[in-house]
């Protein structure tokens, strides 16, 4: 399901079961519209393009994008999962869904970065309530497009998580095939302690 926008959110729920369990209560987003900067020097040599890391193959044959929609799909269904993306990577998020099935795409305009959790939701709200009043119009795209470019732009890690330092906890988790693969250096160490070696990483002349 593609739409722009909130539009997505707009399909009618399931009623609640007799026993008044909802049966449509887990639903699963994945947040896919960030940029990928950090890393681009490495997904360019592997891609040749500048696609964001998500959408790039960098520790098997399936992208990150399609690891995450694959362990997602073990406790909800497609039309219960939403993909929150960037008008531009329309291309990349078409080939993803190629040989999978299709989750609810929930394309932004424009990247506003994490302010819906960083302190700005209240004003992101009034922003994308505005909408409304434009919905099923000739002129909703203007509004969609308007509510996004004045909405603010903020880092959850810059505005929330660096702020209160001494809050902070880390907590140890089991083994994880990958977490933060921010730079090159962090997914080499990645690969060399799980022992993966995807195609790329012989074509670049990587040491395994």
């Amino acid at each position: 399901m593609w739409t722009d926008g909130e539009q997505s959110l707009r399909k009618p729920l399931a009623r609640a079961g007799p026993e008044g369990r909802d049966p449509v209560s887990l639903w699963t987003i994945i947040l896919a519209g960030g940029e990928g900067i950090r890393l681009r020097p490495l997904t360019r040599r592997i891609c040749g393009d500048d696609r964001p890391k998500q959408y790039v193959p960098l520790l098997e044959a399936r992208s990150l994008l399609g690891q995450t929609l694959d362990r997602a799909a073990r406790i909800t269904p497609p039309e219960r999962t939403v993909v929150v993306t960037q008008r531009r990577h329309s291309k990349y998020i078409a080939d993803e869904f190629r040989a999978r099935p299709v989750p609810r795409v929930l394309i932004q305009p424009d990247d506003r970065g994490t302010a819906a959790g960083a302190r700005c939701l209240p004003v992101l709200h009034e922003r994308l309530a505005g909408i409304e009043r434009f919905a099923g119009s000739e002129h909703e795209p203007w509004a969609i497009h308007q509510a996004y470019a004045y909405a603010p732009r903020a880092s959850f890690s810059r505005a929330v998580l660096e702020a209160c330092p001494s809050l902070l906890a880390v907590s140890r988790l089991p083994a994880l095939t990958w977490c933060d693969l921010g730079s090159s250096e962090r997914v080499m160490r990645t690969l060399a302690s799980t022992g993966l070696a995807p195609a790329w990483l012989a074509a670049l002349g990587e040491p395994a």
